[in-house]
């Protein structure tokens, strides 16, 4: 009886005739309108306040997890994040609740599921959840309070907004008579400033974040620019709230089954103070493209664990229609799954699966959340050639679905999905249903519209019967150029110049400091002052009277809890628990396969093979069809890895895979069948398997850095737990920072790699995947649980019966590395320490998660936080896996943290607990106890874990009876004792830095290589194939018997080498493309492995285009860099279509005119190359003097000026030379615009040198492009290097042919005689050959000995030159008749080298076998032996 009042309570709550009628007026509300929308089972209330105009939207519901919201409409003025501060700073004290944080202080005093505040792009809200009716009094209160009447210190702003303080406080606060330097090193501080400087350091957010900025330039950055945070002022906050945080600028929501008189009575007592203002009612609009296409290119971060030639992100946007017209906004996020949903969508096929790029970009797809739509299309992994594909092939793409048409039955399975989504009981509708309704609330569209899913769905349905409705929407809005084409590049210097940025800004505040404080000393004392003052202030929270804060209470919570009911069947030998429930005609299903003693090998790869199943498709039927029958069937499927430790033995556990799948109850027998299929038939034989398999491993690969960032804390304590119980160690296996190597490893594999292993392994995992110690798990309505149980059998018997079987395994070893460091690119710090405990059933496992609740709220979050800077931190338990740690995230000072750690266990042995502290810890565990659960998670503690319903009833009361002895015990006993045996793991990641000192052990993650100095990988190293090509040609080589020519001069090219130094180029010069400067060398491997990475090429004659052309390689990639052309060839290249060539005088304009007007001229000026090797200008280059009238005539002769191109010489050395030319161009650049054109390419010509001095001489010639040629300019950059490539790929090796004994004293130099023999040695190649590099290019090739007396000594110390006083010395000397045909003057060798011995020269790519005559009739054709050190350019080349 009592059941049924109640039922009919909570169903009155929803029925209009229970509710206020329209226009009523109710504690200083109107009710404006009401509507009931039955497929959601809730009624939605629309009221204002009287008084002030605060909208209030009441959505009444049979649900007893009630949610409340305070939102603001908070456009940001600016990019300093004053809303995203603001929404810190009010939760640090109010009026009602003065005490210093209340927002967090009430965390441990309520049974609240859900507590936060958000910050989004034009407004702010406060959301909360809760099923106790006094829990929500109390929060509303503090809600109200916080956001109204905040107290809004000048100390919470610096601490949450930004400062600038001390590094290390503490040590000022100690007093120590020794304070270090560097504790007193002045630097930025700040909860919200240390955030986004982790933000902004997140490639995906950037991009994100700066498409918004250039797609909605109105909208500011509410999150905070670091850049631009550092310069809001107190007053600038204050003076925001006062605008923006007030009732008649305010969107209240509530939800749930509790009475909307009570809620309106408190919000009505805190509003009514207030008088009505004018709410900020912008809606800012998109920029508008209708006049054309855009595009903007910035840079961001580079990924270190992902190829360096796939890191560009590039989107391609269009601005769509007004989001309030909600059926219009449907079908057009319905057209945007159509088209990039699934691995079957046009899109995905289209881009991913062609190699387009890796991944969709963080802005694909239709956005709504704006006053109007924005679809987008992006690809993340992107090389550089790629890029400007991608805005072409999606519009070939949309033109063909256009005309095609979408399939009706793909649309059905999305409306499919939207009837499951409705009918599926969550337990956070409520907070989900705020999430979908705000932001288009804020942006005006009608809230009642958004809710009508049954009116908008018919709308469609007959907007679609009139036929081509949604090809029409693609019509009218995508099927046109008007797109902003957004691109970020990868920038090696990013994190860099960001750190040079910060150092800069510092100094000028800091120097502000010194002006106004009349001195250096007196700033310095200032801000030690403010930043110990703060100390002080942080020190008040563990210490001040939080009585006046509400709070529920432990009495409140029920000693027990009424137990799910479980019914346990076998079915077919299985074990079946069957939890039977109304569940709205939906079946929940889940299995377990138990592996035993799986091998690593294969476990690793479990998540590599639950990701194939869903993406290789079978024999007979391909994904998209796959896909299309789980959209119309099911509600979802899945396969992934499944570990759980033992609640009785925390060291013991079980390991396997589990099965999820939720239908209808009359789809659950093609539910089942798919998932068979799905595992057991999917077809890895297939020729497309390996492609796919790949794209897999980059999609995964692809901003993994930045997704550790997301959750640097979690990765941190999984990594540190590995250490300490088997379920720790195979978890990270599978989910941690071991995973993340693997996938990154295999996905820098080259295209050439079949993955034969791989998948291989992959196949192993297939045949046992469903054949062993399955146990089934089933929640449904009580009338399908015999069609389910019978469906439940037909699947058993069609799957293998018999179980895998693996060796045993030894027992692990965990590693004793009590300390690691992972080296990652963060500006701030990820860390855990953890430590082993007790199993689930052990009477200390409470008071250890009282432990927790305590240190986190009463001690770590106010140290770690509030005084360290990080963005959070605190302590945790895991129940089942018996593992107790702490945790630090977004945290600029590890240091302190790591020390804070290590001593949390000891101040929670000396802390005098109150039994208020006692009660809050209770109360906060309670929050996650008794949290609501969704039907289908009912009795899963019990499947997935063995956690039976009584040992969470004994828990519970373990819990509730915890004593302040038993938590000091388990303090001493599993933290402070535990730490004095080492028993400890501790892992940070981020920037390596002093304090990872020898006590580490660091571990890297450069997987794959990302620059030229940590490329790794498998299989030999340069050098060794370097010596093998060298040591199996000359040992094959029989002096006494070969045939002539065969010992002749050969070289051994490594291809590794120049894909090596590509990687250099991109990392030193991102902006600038290279054009290979052919002369140089132009053997055809060397110019194919360049053509396929994308370079252009720089051609001096007819017969170097016609060389590259037969590559295939387009016209438009070459540059006839020949300033004084022959006619023949001008007519050759136009014929060809090389349209790019320069000019420096009026006569070749002219003969350009003649012969081939069309043509784009780069005109080439004269520079300073007085350092170089070869001075280019004695030839080629127009003065400054001149540039202006050649201008004016190419004017003249309507031809096309498209560039400057210049020149510093071969082999320069002064890096300045880059400087002057680079403002000499701009200058011409400038000259050029007087006569009417507008240039679009620079040409920084060659002079690059291979050695060390490339980085200097990049960074100058980088800094001179940023200054005078700034990536918006909009200008293209090229170059033209040659022996920068070329030079160190080329090992020559050259034989001995004669040697000769010069005692005779006129033979020596000085004309004396010497004790010690001297030789002259005559080799088979010279300057006549591959050395015309001594004579053309004045080079110094340093000869080594290769074999000697039958011995190879290549790379050893036997092999190199010695100083004067040692070894025996020789001289060099070419073959031919030619005096001057030495190749060295003298050096000496500690060997005896004889006639037949060879020698060896590195460094021998460039200048050498181009520029080889035949005088003396010697061959100038050697052969080239090629290795290729690297995996990438074998791939490229299907070596």
């Amino acid at each position: 009886m009592l059941r049924n009042t109640v039922k009919r309570s909570a169903k009155a709550a929803t029925e209009l005739s229970q509710l206020p009628k329209v226009g009523e007026k109710l504690h200083g509300f109107t009710l404006l309108r009401t509507k009931h929308v039955p497929e959601l089972e809730l009624t939605a209330l629309h009221l204002r306040h009287d008084k002030t105009g605060a909208e209030h939207l009441h959505i009444a519901r049979d649900d007893s997890n009630n949610v409340f919201s305070i939102g603001f409409k908070t456009n940001p003025p600016d990019d300093t994040g004053v809303p995203h501060i603001l929404e810190h700073t009010t939760l640090c004290g109010s009026e009602k609740y003065p005490i210093r944080d209340p927002f967090f202080k009430m965390l441990p005093r309520t049974l609240s599921n859900f507590m936060n505040a958000f910050t989004a792009s034009d407004h702010t809200f406060y959301p909360f959840a809760t099923t106790n009716a006094q829990d929500y009094k109390n929060l509303m209160s503090v809600y109200l309070d916080a956001t109204l009447r905040p107290l809004l210190k000048k100390s919470d702003f610096t601490q949450e907004g930004w400062r600038i303080g001390p590094e290390n406080p503490q040590a000022l606060a100690s007093g120590q008579a020794e304070v270090k330097p560097e504790d007193k090193k002045l630097v930025f501080k700040g909860v919200v400033y240390n955030e986004m400087k982790g933000q902004m350091s997140d490639a995906g957010y950037l991009f994100y974040i700066r498409f918004q900025d250039h797609i909605f330039p109105d909208i500011n950055n509410s999150g905070g620019d670091p850049q631009k945070i550092t310069d809001l002022t107190y007053e600038q906050l204050k003076q925001f709230h006062a605008e923006h945080y007030h009732p008649s600028n305010a969107k209240i929501f509530t939800y749930g089954d509790m009475p909307l008189a009570d809620h309106l009575r408190e919000v009505d007592a805190q509003l009514g103070a207030f008088e009505a203002i004018r709410g900020d009612l912008a809606n800012h609009r998109p920029i508008d493209l209708s006049s054309g296409p855009r595009e903007v290119k910035l840079y961001g971060p580079i990924d270190p664990l992902v190829d360096p030639s796939k890191q560009f992100k590039t989107s391609v946007s269009w601005v769509l229609g007004d989001t309030s017209d909600v059926v219009e906004s449907f079908s057009l996020s319905l057209i945007s799954a159509l088209l990039t949903d699934g691995y079957g969508s046009p899109l995905y096929k289209g881009l991913i699966e062609s190699g387009l790029g890796t991944d969709w970009s963080p802005n694909t797809g239709y956005d709504s959340s704006a006053k109007v739509g924005i679809f987008s299309i992006g690809l993340t992994g992107v090389q550089e050639a790629d890029v400007p594909k991608l805005k072409s092939a999606v519009q070939d793409i949309l033109r063909q679905m256009r005309d095609k048409g979408f399939e009706r039955s793909k649309i059905d399975g999305y409306l499919h999905q939207l009837e499951l989504g409705l009918k599926h009981k969550t337990a956070n509708f409520g907070m989900s249903l705020l999430h979908r309704l705000k932001p288009k609330w804020f942006t005006g569209v009608d809230p009642f519209d958004s809710l009508s899913w049954n009116d908008t769905l018919t709308a469609f349905e007959e907007r679609y019967a009139k036929g081509g409705y949604l090809e029409g929407l693609m019509e009218k809005y995508l099927l046109n150029d008007n797109t902003l084409t957004f691109t970020m590049a990868p920038s090696p210097e990013f994190a860099q110049e960001l750190a040079k940025e910060e150092e800069a800004r510092l100094k000028g505040k800091i120097a502000k400091a010194i002006e106004s404080a009349g001195g250096e000393e007196q700033a310095q004392k200032a801000f030690e002052t403010q930043e110990l003052a703060l100390l002080v202030e942080q020190g008040k929270s563990n210490t001040e009277d939080l009585s006046c804060l509400p709070s529920v209470h432990v009495k409140d919570i029920p000693r027990s809890k009424e137990p799910v009911v479980l019914r346990n069947e076998t079915v077919d030998k299985v074990k079946l628990q069957l939890r039977e429930a109304p569940t709205n005609g939906l079946t929940y299903f889940r299995a377990i396969n138990t592996l035993e003693n799986l091998p690593d090998e294969l476990r690793q790869l479990i998540p590599l093979f639950t990701d194939s199943i869903m993406r290789l498709g079978t024999k007979d039927m391909t994904m998209e069809q796959l896909e299309d029958l789980m959209k119309l069937k099911t509600g979802g499927v899945s396969v992934g890895y499944h570990t759980a430790s033992n609640p009785l033995d925390f060291k013991q556990a079980s390991e396997g895979l589990i099965f999820t799948g939720m239908a209808l109850d009359r789809n659950v027998p093609v539910m089942f069948d798919l998932l068979r299929k799905l595992i057991v038939e999917t077809n890895f034989d297939s020729p497309d398997a390996a492609q796919q398999i790949r794209q897999l491993l980059q999609a995964g690969a692809d901003g993994v850095v930045n997704d550790i960032a997301s959750s640097g804390h979690a990765y941190a304590r999984r990594a540190a737990e590995a250490g300490l119980s088997w379920d720790a160690f195979i978890r990270e296996q599978v989910s941690g920072l071991s995973q993340v190597k693997l996938i990154t490893s295999l996905a820098n594999r080259p295209e050439s790699d079949q993955l034969v292993d791989v998948i291989d392994k992959l196949k192993q995992i297939q045949q046992f995947a469903l054949a062993g110690n399955i146990r089934a798990s089933i929640t449904c309505d009580t009338e399908s649980v015999s069609n389910n149980t019978t469906a439940l059998s037909k699947f058993l018997g069609s799957v293998p019966q018999k179980p895998a079987s693996f060796p045993a395994r030894p027992a692990t070893q965990f590693a004793r590395n009590i300390k690691s460091f992972y080296p990652l690119p963060y500006q701030v710090y990820y860390g855990a320490l953890a430590l082993p405990t007790v199993s689930y059933t052990s009477p200390d496992n409470a008071p250890l998660q009282v432990l927790s609740s305590l240190l986190t709220h009463k001690h770590l979050h106010h140290e770690i936080r509030e005084k360290g800077g990080a963005y959070g931190g605190g302590a945790y338990s895991r129940a089942l896996d018996g593992i107790f740690g702490f945790y630090s995230y977004r945290d600029p000072n590890p240091v302190n943290t790591i020390n804070i750690m290590r001593s949390a266990g000891q101040w929670a042995v000396d802390k005098k607990w109150s039994d208020r502290d006692l009660e809050d810890a209770k109360i906060s565990i309670f929050q996650g106890v008794d949290a609501p659960r969704a039907v289908n998670e009912e009795g899963m503690g019990n499947f997935l874990y063995g956690i039976t319903e009584e040992m969470k009833q004994k828990r519970r009361e373990q819990l509730l009876d915890v004593s302040k002895d038993q938590v000091r015990e388990v303090a001493q006993k599993y933290v402070v004792g535990a730490l004095e045996k080492q028993a400890e793991r501790l892992v940070f990641l981020g920037e390596k830095r002093e304090f990872v000192d020898d006590s580490w052990t660091v571990k890297e993650m450069d997987i794959g290589g990302c620059c030229e100095h940590n490329h790794r990988h498998d299989g030999p190293t340069a050098k060794e194939l370097i010596s093998n090509a060298l040591r199996q040609r000359v040992e094959s080589i029989d002096h006494e018997s070969c045939e002539p020519g065969e010992e002749d001069t050969f070289f051994v090219a490594d291809l590794g080498e120049v894909y090596r130094q590509h990687l250099r180029w991109k990392m030193n010069l991102p902006r600038v493309k290279p054009f290979y400067a052919v002369k140089c060398n132009p053997d055809p491997m060397l110019l194919k492995l360049l053509a396929a990475l994308g370079n252009g090429f720089d051609c001096a004659s007819k017969a170097e285009i016609e060389q590259v052309l037969r590559m295939g390689v387009d016209p438009s990639r070459i540059i006839y860099a020949q300033p004084c052309k022959t006619n023949s060839y001008v007519r050759y290249v136009a014929q060809q279509g090389v349209r790019a060539m320069t000019f420096d005088n009026a006569d070749e304009l002219r003969k350009i005119a003649r012969f081939f007007p069309e043509a784009e001229l780069y005109l080439r000026i004269l520079t300073d190359d007085t350092s170089s090797l070869c001075r280019l200008s004695m030839k080629f280059g127009a003065s400054l003097d001149s540039t202006d009238s050649l201008l004016a005539l190419a004017r003249d002769l309507n031809l096309n000026v498209v560039g400057v191109s210049f020149h510093v010489g071969s082999g320069a050395s002064d890096p300045s030379a880059f400087l002057k030319a680079v403002r000499d161009s701009h200058t011409v650049f400038q000259q050029a615009a007087s006569y009417g054109y507008s240039l679009k390419t620079l040409d920084v010509g060659g002079g690059f040198c291979a050695d060390n001095t490339f980085e200097q001489m990049a960074g100058v010639l980088r800094a001179a492009l940023d200054e005078y040629f700034p990536a918006h300019s909009g200008i293209t950059l090229i170059a033209e290097p040659g022996r920068f490539y070329a030079s160190a790929a080329y090992t020559l090796a050259c034989n001995i042919i004669a040697r000769r004994d010069i005692q005779d004293t006129r033979l020596i130099n000085n004309g004396t005689t010497t004790p010690d023999p001297t030789y002259m040695l005559y080799v088979n190649d010279g300057l006549y050959g591959n050395f015309s590099s001594i004579m053309f290019d004045h080079q110094h090739p340093e000869a080594r000995v290769l074999r000697a007396g039958g011995q190879f000594l290549y790379d050893t110390p036997a092999a190199k030159g010695m100083d004067d006083n040692n070894g025996l010395e020789y001289s060099i000397w070419g073959p031919t008749c030619d005096g001057i045909d030495r190749i060295t003057e003298s050096i000496r060798f500690p060997v005896v080298l004889d006639n037949g011995d060879w020698l060896y020269f590195e460094d021998m790519g460039a200048y050498t076998k181009c520029s080889a005559t035949t005088f003396n009739g010697f061959s100038n054709d050697h052969d080239v032996i090629y290795v290729c050190s690297e995996p990438g350019a074998k791939a490229l080349l299907d070596l």
